[in-house]
C-alpha cells in the first residue's frame, strides 16, 4: 500500500501505472490531499500521476 500525501493541494484524481505505462490502480474523486493506494508487494518501479482539483498535473516515479 502507498500513502500519497499532496500537502495543502486537494487531489481529485490519482493514477498508479507501471514503467511500461500500463495503469495498475486509479482512484477517482479523491477530494483529500492524502490517499492510500494498493500497489501489490512486488519491488517495482511505479509511476503516481495526480490531478489536483484545479487541473494541474504531477507524475512522480517512485521504487515500491
Amino acid at each position: 500500500e502507498i500513502v500519497i500525501n499532496s500537502g495543502k493541494i486537494v487531489m481529485s484524481k490519482v493514477q498508479l501505472f507501471d514503467v511500461s505505462g500500463r495503469l495498475l490502480a486509479s482512484l477517482e474523486n479523491v477530494n483529500a490531499s492524502e490517499a492510500k493506494i494498493a500497489a501489490g508487494s512486488v519491488n517495482q518501479v511505479l509511476i503516481v500521476k495526480i490531478i489536483s482539483q484545479d487541473g494541474n498535473e504531477v507524475s512522480k516515479k517512485l521504487v515500491n
